[in-house]
């Protein structure tokens, strides 16, 4: 049954259920593998016992025939004297032709001890002289205590009737199935009859607690395979969780002894070969004579360990049965074969009682992993040889009856002769001639040794020998050949003549040379549990035949083994010049010495030459041939080549090129192997190739190349020349996208020279492609040398169109598209809910496949009026995105843009005094929240009279504008660049007095200048606009009145780099004049208001000074990246620590317009101007104002 001490032994506590009576018997209770166990004392034949065992049940689990197969287990179970001694009760076991395997449960048909071999797959306590091949005795059944007080397994015929064992618990399902095929070396276990998923992988315990994981490999049929990997053999436990509670125990590779090497004395170490030791000595228990144990285990290799003997091994302390414990895995070894060192061999007894046919069949079947099969053994006239025999293997522990051995000899004509052959032998005590019936025992156990003959069906123990024989061959080559660089050969052995683990390997040679390597000619066993197979490594050499005889434990094989070194092979040559030079021979079997090499071209010797690679290559100087073909080989020592080879002396020749932009590469022959020893004439240089083979060579094209002949020089030879039409290159078309309204590109590149390589002109096109139809552009090439320009005219069109360049018979097609449209602005804006018409502003509209949307609404009566216009109908439903215009999209031909610049009209409040709004002399823009006043009033709020722009404003080249008041000036100044965070902390600021403006033009009343700072890769760009006259402009999509004398500002701001997505810019303008002003004969001070506060954004602000006023208006709107997005001006606070960089003896004003985040450019749109009152000179207290105005936009 299947089992494993777990928790509870490791804390010595051991759960035994009260033992419950119930029909039949006692049950008592195992922890360890949680099953139950009954005694039944009914007394029936074994096949009854299994059908009893398979109808009973007890606590709901379903019982079988006791299934013992571990240490652990048997031994609890027999610790509880559930019967008497006298009782030899049925468990699960049966065996046929000496296999034996448990016969009920779920272990069914696992295979527990093979007979023949000694091997045990499981806990298998037999008796002294069980088991056996008794033809009736194949069912396993408990014995009464041996002398040591154990109870053991024995053999009794299937048909007796008995007590038997009943097991509840382990067949609940799923249940697992053990390995069948050579469980000593399965790694798989089998879970039958798994119902559901089975889990990937399961972890295992072993017997030291340690965990070890086996995963799932297959599931089908309802069985789920698992593969498990671990370096010690042993016994593992594992459960399944809540899936049926059972533990579940799985023997993996059980130690195999294969033989063992003995010593008899205290102190001696035996030396143990096999499989499955593990990786630690210190996890190994060996036991000899019974039970002893042997010290200082040592796992040498993973095929054998050694043990020291307790105490001197006699006649009756004999060294079998030996015992192996490794991980809850205990296996015995009665019979296995001992190493003998006068014989040579292994030899091995067996106490079963067999008859003499059946003694012949088990042993030619039995063999050990040292590959000698069994054969009957006489015992020699040798005393030492059988006093080591006797004190071996193993006592007869019946005791009552002689032990009485079938041996390897029978009679004929009157002698004794070794079973098998016809050599008459004289056996153990003397004897050689008998006059009786054969075969024959040898009683070893009566008082006078005797050998007698006894009828070949009478039951007897058996002695057999593996091995011993002279060593021979059993199939062999006895010629080989090997390269001059040395090899190895293998050669395969007889079973009973290919020695043992431990055998030594040498060789003799008859016919070497003083100067052979003979040291380095090796015989060895390459595969340590294979004694049949070896190999011979031989050194590097060359020439033979050597011949060689093998001596295995100093014994001579008698076939000689003959090798010899191949012939030398060439495999390629390098071509060499007219001139002569330098070739490489590769190939094989040249050695390593060149004084016994000899070079011929055309029967001619080479004495130039040297090794360049042992064996492989060598380096031969050439003198100057004729061109063409030439025989080439050579000979090493008495080896001559096997094969002969063309030395080819070359003429260079290019046979094509193929050019990838600016790299060409020549295909053809005879080129220098080295690739630098090549040069390439090309356009009357000497160019060097980048790479190359003997047929190619690539080499870079000069920039300004031309079509021309091409040649190369090899070895001194030049070959032919080649013609070559260069492909053009084009680096660049500009514009890469035309407006579609057509116009001038220029393609830029090189290799477009208009000639061929005879001078003559080439047939050259430039055509644009729509679909399948092409049209021939009118070009002009502008430049006959590099850089190469091209200037060609494109016709109105839209979408995508392909150039088609020829050149000669060549030609370049390139793919490109028209401008995709702009969408700048949208206007007039619309009221939230109240449709209407609107035009969408922009540039590069198409009126092919043209379509137009509004926050993903179609437009209506979508209506093309030019290239920058479009008119539809929107329904003006879609509400609009916080501080951001509602996204238009605009599609002409296949090529779409998308732009939130679609802004619903605002409704603002006009400023107000107690006269009502505008003071009742002027009407409220409520679009802008400015006053439109009746003359002679003035804004803001139309309470006062005067006049506007009275004086021009005068432009600043460095950005500003000087406003000329009534007595006193304004400035206003674009002064600081400055990133905020998220809590409107100063990141970086940037002065405009560090600008330096590097570009400034002025046509008429408008000035641009650009500039940059150092170390920074902000660009801005100012453009300041004088209005003489009043008139309004729009800027994204919002109209913006425009006064007389006022100055308008447009603001671009590029490639900021923000140190957050989330960070703000500031745009800051100052404002200043003086601080104090006198004004109809008054003092008064300088102050300012605006419309702003609360979070909203200001529209305007006005500062007074004396009977001026300057006023500045801001747009509700900015552009971001292309998109329309709601401004945010403020007043920044006089506390702001900026205000330090002012004049601090004028009054300043520094407002400042936020801008979110952008990836390119920002572009604002502020404007500013001025309102003057007019005082007279009696310092009348009624005043006029005129107003000079600045617009920033």
């Amino acid at each position: 049954m299947n089992w494993f001490y777990s928790l509870f032994l490791l804390i010595g506590l051991i759960v035994v259920l009260p033992q419950t009576s119930f029909v039949g018997g006692v049950v008592i209770f195992n922890p360890g593998t949680g099953h139950f166990y009954e005694y039944i004392a009914t007394a029936v034949a074994k096949s009854v016992s299994i059908q009893a065992c398979s109808s009973r049940t007890f606590e709901g689990r379903k019982g079988y025939l006791a299934t013992f197969s571990s240490k652990q287990e048997w031994e609890f179970f027999t610790s509880k004297n559930l019967f008497p001694n006298t009782d030899r009760p049925w468990i699960s076991g049966y065996g046929v032709n000496g296999t034996f395997a448990f016969d009920s449960g779920p272990e069914a048909g696992t295979v527990i001890y093979d007979f023949i071999n000694d091997r045990s797959y499981s806990y298998t306590p037999w008796r002294g002289n069980e088991p056996n091949l008794n033809l009736n005795d194949n069912c396993i059944n408990t014995i009464g205590s041996d002398a040591s007080g154990k109870i053991l397994w024995d053999l009794d015929s299937c048909a007796l009737t008995k007590t038997y064992i009943c097991e509840y618990g382990g067949m609940e399902e799923p249940y697992l199935l053990q390995p069948g095929t050579n469980p000593l070396n399965s790694n798989l276990f089998v879970l039958s009859k798994y119902v559901g998923t089975p889990p990937g992988s399961i972890n295992l315990l072993n017997y030291l607690n340690q965990e070890f994981t086996a995963t799932l490999s297959d599931f089908s049929n309802s069985n789920a395979t698992y593969k498990f990997t671990s370096a010690t053999p042993g016994v593992y436990t594992f459960n399944l969780g809540n899936v049926n509670g059972s533990t579940y125990t799985f023997n993996y590779r059980f130690p195999l002894v294969d033989v063992v090497y003995p010593s008899y004395s205290a102190n001696q170490l035996i030396t143990l070969v096999g499989q499955n030791f593990g990786s630690r000595g210190q996890d190994i228990q060996v036991t000899y004579a019974n039970g002893k144990t042997c010290s200082n285990v040592i796992l040498v290799s993973q095929n054998v360990i050694t043990c020291s003997l307790g105490d001197d091994i006699t006649v009756s302390n004999r060294l079998l049965p030996l015992g192996i414990s490794l991980n809850g895995a205990f296996v015995t070894y009665k019979t296995i074969g001992y190493y003998d060192v006068t014989k040579k061999g292994f030899i091995s007894a067996t106490l079963s009682a067999v008859t003499y046919q059946n003694y012949l069949n088990v042993y030619t079947a039995r063999s050990t992993a040292a590959k000698n099969p069994a054969a009957p053994y006489y015992p020699p006239n040798d005393g030492d040889i059988m006093g080591r025999f006797f004190k071996t293997v193993p006592l007869n522990l019946a005791g009552s009856v002689g032990w009485n051995l079938w041996i390897g000899a029978t009679f004929s004509g009157g002698r004794i002769y070794a079973y098998g052959t016809t050599n008459p032998i004289t056996i153990y005590g003397g004897i050689s001639t008998y006059a009786g019936t054969p075969p024959f025992i040898m009683n070893v156990e009566s008082p006078t040794l005797s050998i007698v003959p006894q009828p070949e069906t009478t039951g007897y123990a058996s002695i057999m020998q593996y091995g011993g024989a002279l060593p021979t061959f059993d199939s062999v080559s006895t010629t080989n050949a090997f390269s001059t660089e040395g090899g190895i050969a293998s050669f395969k052995l007889t079973a009973n003549g290919c020695g043992h683990y431990f055998s030594t390997y040498d060789c003799v040679t008859s016919n070497f040379p003083a100067s052979y390597p003979s040291s380095n000619l090796t015989i060895t066993r390459p595969i340590f549990l294979d004694t049949t197979t070896i190999s011979l490594t031989v050194p590097p050499y060359y020439g033979g035949t050597f011949i060689t005889y093998f001596l295995i434990d100093g014994q001579r094989i008698e076939t000689p083994i003959s090798f010899y070194y191949d012939n030398p092979t060439i495999s390629s040559v390098t071509p060499v010049s007219p001139l002569g030079g330098k070739i490489t021979i590769d190939g094989s079997n040249f050695y390593t010495n060149s004084s016994i090499i000899k070079i011929y071209v055309d029967s001619v010797p080479i004495t130039q030459f040297s090794i360049t690679v042992n064996h492989r290559q060598i380096v031969a100087t050439i003198p100057p041939l004729a061109t063409g073909n030439h025989t080439i080989y050579l000979t090493v020592g008495d080896r001559s080549q096997s094969n002969n080879f063309v030395l080819v002396v070359f003429q260079p020749f290019i046979s094509s090129a193929r050019q990838s932009v600016s790299s060409m590469t020549l295909t053809g022959g005879n080129f220098d192997n080295i690739t630098q020893s090549n040069t390439i004439y090309f356009n009357g240089q000497a160019i060097k190739p980048t790479s190359g083979t003997t047929t190619i060579l690539v080499f870079e094209l000069p920039v300004n190349a031309v079509n021309d002949f091409v040649a190369v020089e090899s070895g001194g030879v030049n070959s032919t020349a080649f013609s070559i039409n260069l492909i053009p290159n084009i680096e660049s078309i500009q514009p890469t996208h035309p407006s579609v309204l057509g116009g001038s590109f220029t393609i830029t590149g090189n290799y477009l020279n208009p000639l061929n390589f005879t001078g003559s002109s080439l047939d050259t096109s430039i055509e644009m492609g729509v679909g399948n139809v092409y049209t021939k552009l009118s070009c002009t090439q502008i430049s006959s040398k590099y850089p190469y320009q091209i200037t060609c005219l494109l016709p109105p069109g839209s979408g995508s169109y392909a150039l088609k360049i020829t050149w000669g018979v060549i030609w370049i097609e390139n793919y490109h598209s028209y401008l995709s449209p702009t969408i700048l602005y949208t206007a007039p804006p619309l009221i939230f809910g109240t449709g209407g018409n609107t035009t969408i502003v922009g540039s590069d509209f198409a009126e092919k496949g043209l379509s137009a949307s509004i926050g993903n609404i179609p437009c209506d009566h979508l209506k093309f009026i030019n290239s920058t216009a479009i008119n539809c109908y929107f329904s003006a439903n879609v509400t609009a995105p916080t501080n951001a215009g509602i996204n238009v999209t605009v599609t002409s031909d296949t090529l779409s843009t998308t732009s939130g610049v679609f802004y619903y009209k605002t409704q603002k409040e006009c400023p107000a005094t107690v006269n009502g709004v505008c003071d009742g002399h002027g009407t409220c823009n409520r679009e802008t929240g400015l006053c439109s006043c009746n003359q002679p009033y003035i804004q803001p709020v139309c309470n006062n009279t005067g006049e506007i722009g009275v004086n021009r404003p005068v432009l600043d080249p460095n950005g500003g504008t000087t406003i000329i008041g009534n007595g006193y000036n304004f400035s206003v100044q674009l002064v600081f660049l400055r990133e905020l965070d998220e809590t409107l902390a100063p990141v970086k600021t940037l002065a405009l007095k560090n600008i330096v403006w590097t570009n400034r033009n002025q046509v008429d009343q408008t000035m641009n200048i650009v500039g940059s700072f150092h170390n920074e890769s902000v660009i801005l760009s100012i453009q300041m606009t004088i209005y003489n006259e009043s008139t309004s402009v729009v800027f994204a999509g919002e109209t913006i009145d425009i006064l007389a004398n006022s100055i308008k500002y447009v603001i671009t701001v590029s490639n900021w780099t923000f140190a957050s997505r989330l960070n703000t810019l500031q745009v800051i303008y100052n404002s200043m004049t003086d601080s104090e002003t006198t004004s109809g004969c008054q003092t008064h001070q300088t102050t300012a208001e605006d419309n702003g506060g609360n979070g909203q954004s200001l529209s305007y602000l006005q500062m007074n000074a004396g009977d001026t006023s300057l006023t500045a208006r801001f747009a509700d709107r900015l552009y971001v990246d292309s998109n329309i997005v709601n401004s945010l001006v403020s007043v920044i606070d006089p506390t702001d620590p900026i205000y330090k960089e002012l004049n601090s003896e004028k009054f300043n004003l520094l407002v400042s317009i936020n801008v979110p985040h952008f990836e390119k450019n920002t572009i604002i749109d502020p404007n500013f101007g001025s309102l003057v009152s007019t005082t007279d000179s009696h310092c009348s207290e009624k005043q006029t104002w005129k107003i000079p105005v600045i617009v920033i936009h």
